[in-house]
Order: C-alpha cells, then sequence, then structure tokens
C-alpha cells in the first residue's frame, strides 16, 4: 500500500474494540504516519459517543471491550497520535456520519478508513465508482487480523459481502539501529576492568514486585518507548521465557514472577549502556516494559542454529545434523567461538556460566552466543556454572557471592576447546576411577604425554581422538590440565589457527571420527614415541602411540 502525506486515516468503532487494536495501531499505523509525515488518526465524535453507549451497556464483555477502546483513544489523542472530529449536529450513526465525511472530503484527500464492518467496508469502497469524476480521489480500507497485523480491503462482487481482504504487501520498519548492524569505526567502551583478585560481593536478592506479566500476544515497551508486540513463545527456562517478537530481528526474554531480582535489573541497566556489534553476540539492547511501565525483561538480537549439546557434542545427532563435516570444520568452529569470546574479553566482560547449550551454531564460521544476562560485567559476578566448566578454585564457592578470576575464564575456555575436538567429551572423564569433580580437584588428566601413559581414558572414539591431535595442541592440554597452567584465550586462537593450517596442508587427518588409533612411524618408534605391540586378539602387530593398547586398531573396529 502506498502511502502520501496528505492521506487522511479514519477509524471505526468495529476496529477500536478489535483485541489486538493497540498493538497493531503502535507497531504498524502509528509508525507509518510519522516515517510520512501524515497526520494523527481521526476519530469521529459518532464513534466516541458509541464506544461511551457500548460501555455502560448491559453486556459485559462488550463493555469490557468499549471501556479498553476509550481508554487506548484518550491515550491515542494524549500523544497527539489522534484527534477527535465532528460537530453535534452530526448523524449519530457512525457509519452513517462516514459516508457524509467520505463523500464531502474525497474532493480533497485521499481517504483511508480502518475498520471490521465488511458492509461499511463495501459502501465506502463504493464509492471509488465516481474517480471517473473529476478531481475525485481514491478511497482504501484497511482491517485488523486476529494477530494485529494491518490487512487491506477490496471489493469482490464474487463473495457473498462484496469485499475480501488481503496482507499489505509492506510493513513500516522500526526507527531503531539494527541490532546486527556492525559499525567498525564505532569504538565500544569496555566495562571497568576485572578485579586481580577473588573479591566476596553481596547482591540485592530482593524480588521485584510486578503487577502483571507479559505473555504471548501483549504488548511491551522498549527503552525509547516503542510499542513490541510478544509473537510467540519460543522457549522457557528456569528464569523467565523467551518470545519471537513484531521485530523481526529482536527477541524478548520475560522473568517469571519472582524471578526477576533487584540486582539483576541493575545489572541489565549497565549491560545496556553498551552496544555491542559483534552479530555472534546476543547482547542485551533495551529493558522492556509491561503496560504499567514495569521493567519485567529485556529485548536481544535473534539467534539461530544449534546448540553445542547435543547438536555437535553427540556424535550421531553431528553426522546427521552437519553430514558434511569433516574435523577441519570442528577446528573452524572452535575458531569462531574463541573469536567471540575474545571479543567480550577485550570489553572486561567474562562469560562465567560457559555453557554448551548457550552457544548455537549455524554453520562452522557462524555461532550465537546466548543468554548474556549471565555474564559477569563489573561488580556484577556471574551467579551460576555447570561442570565441568568450573575451575577447581570456584569448587564449593557460592557463585553468587564471588568474583570471578581471568584464570577461571581460562580453564572454562580451554575445557570448551578440549570438548569441541572431543565432540563433548569433557577432559577429567575417566574409565572407571574417581567422581569428576575430584578428578578436577586432583587435575587428574587421563590422557597420555611422552612417558606418561594412559591411565583412565575413555573407552572408543575420544582416545582415537586425542592419538591424531598434533603434539602442539596435546602439550597444551597438559599444561593446563595436569600443570595447572592458565593459558590466554589468543594462545588457543593461535594454536587453533595452527591446526587448521596444517589440516590444510595435510599435515593432519581430517577424519571427524576416526576408527583407531593414530599409528606411528618407524622414527618416532625408534625414538621411544610409539610402541610396538601384538594384538591380543588377532596376534598381529600394529604400532601405536597408547601404551595401554591391547588391540589392534582393525580388531576395535570389529567390535
Amino acid at each position: 500500500m502506498q502511502w502520501s502525506q496528505d492521506i487522511r486515516v479514519f477509524v471505526d468503532t468495529s476496529s477500536l474494540m478489535e483485541e489486538k487494536a493497540e498493538a497493531a495501531f503502535h507497531i504498524q499505523l502509528i509508525p507509518t504516519l510519522r516515517q510520512h509525515g501524515i497526520r494523527p488518526i481521526i476519530v469521529a465524535k459518532s464513534v466516541a459517543e458509541e464506544l461511551n453507549r457500548l460501555a455502560d451497556g448491559q453486556n459485559r464483555q462488550v463493555a469490557r471491550q468499549a471501556q479498553a477502546a476509550i481508554t487506548m483513544v484518550n491515550n491515542l489523542v494524549d500523544t497527539g497520535n489522534a484527534e477527535l472530529i465532528g460537530d453535534n449536529d452530526d448523524d449519530p450513526h457512525a457509519d452513517n456520519q462516514f459516508l457524509t465525511i467520505f463523500t464531502k472530503l474525497r474532493r480533497r484527500y485521499p481517504l483511508t478508513i480502518i475498520a471490521q464492518d465488511r458492509g461499511l467496508v463495501r459502501d465506502l469502497l463504493s464509492l471509488n465508482v465516481s474517480n471517473a469524476v473529476q478531481g475525485i480521489r481514491e478511497i482504501r480500507a484497511i482491517r485488523i487480523n486476529r494477530k494485529g497485523d494491518l490487512m487491506g480491503w477490496a471489493l469482490d462482487p464474487s463473495s457473498r459481502d462484496g469485499v475480501k481482504w488481503y496482507p499489505l504487501k509492506s510493513r513500516s520498519p522500526r526507527e531503531r539501529l539494527n541490532p546486527r548492524q556492525v559499525d567498525s569505526e564505532q569504538h565500544i567502551q569496555p566495562f571497568s576492568p576485572l578485579p586481580l583478585d577473588h573479591r566476596q560481593v553481596v547482591l540485592d536478592e530482593r524480588v521485584v514486585n510486578i503487577k502483571s506479566t507479559p505473555q504471548e500476544g501483549d504488548i511491551v515497551k522498549d527503552k525509547a518507548g516503542n510499542f513490541i508486540r510478544l509473537v510467540a513463545k519460543l522457549g522457557a527456562g528456569g528464569e523467565g521465557a523467551v518470545y519471537e517478537t513484531s521485530e523481526a530481528q529482536l527477541v524478548c526474554k520475560i522473568y517469571h514472577r519472582q524471578r526477576l531480582k533487584k540486582y539483576i535489573a541493575g545489572k541489565l541497566d549497565l549491560m545496556v549502556t553498551r552496544r555491542i556489534n559483534n552479530p555472534a553476540i546476543c547482547w542485551p539492547v533495551s529493558q522492556a516494559y509491561n503496560s504499567c511501565g514495569e521493567m519485567v525483561g529485556y529485548l536481544m538480537p535473534k539467534a539461530e542454529g544449534k546448540a553445542l549439546r547435543p547438536f555437535v557434542f553427540v556424535p550421531p545427532l553431528l553426522q546427521k545434523t552437519f553430514p558434511e563435516w569433516t574435523r577441519m570444520d570442528l577446528v573452524k568452529l572452535s575458531s569462531t567461538i574463541l573469536e567471540a569470546i575474545g571479543n567480550l574479553q577485550s570489553l572486561n566482560v567474562l562469560l562465567g556460566d560457559i555453557n554448551d547449550r548457550n552457544i548455537l551454531v549455524q554453520n562452522e564460521s557462524t555461532v550465537f552466543l546466548v543468554d548474556c544476562d549471565s555474564y559477569q560485567v563489573e561488580n556484577y559476578p556471574c551467579p551460576v556454572g555447570i561442570a565441568p566448566y568450573l575451575s577447581p578454585d570456584l569448587y564449593g564457592k557460592t557463585l553468587s557471592q564471588v568474583l570471578r578470576k581471568e584464570e577461571d575464564e581460562s580453564f572454562a575456555i580451554s575445557t570448551l576447546v578440549f570438548m569441541l575436538l572431543h565432540l563433548g567429551k569433557p577432559p577429567y572423564s575417566h574409565e572407571g576411577g574417581n567422581a569428576p569433580s575430584e578428578n578436577v580437584r586432583r587435575r587428574n588428566f587421563p590422557y597420555p604425554r611422552g612417558e606418561k601413559g594412559a591411565q583412565g581414558v575413555p573407552r572408543g572414539a575420544w582416545r582415537f581422538m586425542w592419538s591424531y591431535l598434533p603434539h602442539y595442541m596435546k602439550d597444551r592440554f597438559h599444561r593446563v590440565f595436569t600443570d595447572g597452567e592458565h593459558l590466554p584465550i589468543g594462545e588457543w586462537q593461535n594454536m587453533i589457527k595452527r591446526y587448521e593450517s596444517d589440516l590444510r596442508k595435510g599435515y593432519a587427518s581430517k577424519e571427524l571420527l576416526p576408527k583407531g588409533f593414530k599409528a606411528p612411524n618407524q622414527s618416532q618408534i625408534k625414538a621411544g614415541i610409539g610402541f610396538s605391540r601384538m594384538c591380543e586378539k588377532c596376534g598381529g602387530a600394529f604400532s601405536t602411540f597408547d601404551k595401554e593398547q591391547a588391540t589392534c586398531s582393525r580388531c576395535i573396529g570389529q567390535k
């Protein structure tokens, strides 16, 4: 539908009483009128009087709808988005008044009526047959559907009522910076530097009292006062629910009652002061407010893709989801994720809660980090965390009361890299032995290195994947998980790039799920790096890097 500055837009009683009228006006119509410099919506005096009569009527449901429409009209008038017209001598029946008004004004302006009444729409659109008369302007009609979208009306002699409705081809673009728009020249001010040591903090755990919690179909406002409709629930968790919104690029998290705490509100106030222009990071862009003006959640860029767990960290699902992937794709994915985390670290933000379910993968080069409101920012700690990403220093601590160190983040990142290259297997998982938490505390890393033999490496593909890793990757993992070193993210990024280069040059195997150990060459065996064995099952000779391996790869593959 084409809009021009001289259009006059009227609204009928039927559309004002439609359930989704407020959404349609604030999300689509009013922004469109403002964009094209069109005068406010016109409410005829007879329409206002009809609403008052219905509000005083005996039908309670109709009375409630009429009263809601009156409140909305008053709000539209007070904010300059609507105006009342009409005289006391006008016909009190709205439909008759519209016919009179449109007959008078169609020589001066193009006219639009917003109405649900098919009979009224047919009568007004029929006036267009007089367009042959010189100077007559076009009359158009719009309705509101059940979802709150604006639809067009057209004459249709073949239909029972003589009219039909159709989708409008265009919607008004929001006057908001696209949350995925990246301005390379914009300088993002980092948050305050991270503390140098663990510092106890006390969070304000008081619950924010909320009068109403928006649900699917309801309207919320952003910080700038823009109205946004919650279109459909995408999912829910312990803290709240996430909704698709009328803004295609945004989703909205609405906190459950009793779950929005004072410290969360303060943290969001701080987080939205920065616009992190990285499409991989679903950073909060604005608070979301209910009809009472209470902060109930926040808006963030929409994410797409499959979660690392289970779709990447469960081999059968990985092969089904990304059937063409090789080890090269896993390494590229690692690099992509590290780049996003590195971006956050450069702004003094720690993920804290590195959770493989909060990293969504679209492909090896496109990922999304979600649930950013849990990140550690300045004096707001990350209050949650899951094994196996917790560093040994954090076991037994109340996470909501301590600020994490960069070393804690480094441990979590190293764990994530290991699990990416081993399809979800945590580094301290053992074949038998102690509980995983005890292995973490003791740094009981089971994988072999040099003279250190394998001690409880999980059987199956994990052992084979380790044997195919380049020696410099194995060395880095041992430095972290055995020696307790804290490798900065930049060193991991360099190692991953080196590994990717080796794969590209053919120096390392691209096999995603190797079915056996990597066999050492003769020079490695002579140097004591590899070992000669006789298979206990078939009796054949084979070579291996693993001192504990007693069966050749061929027999292992036949199990």
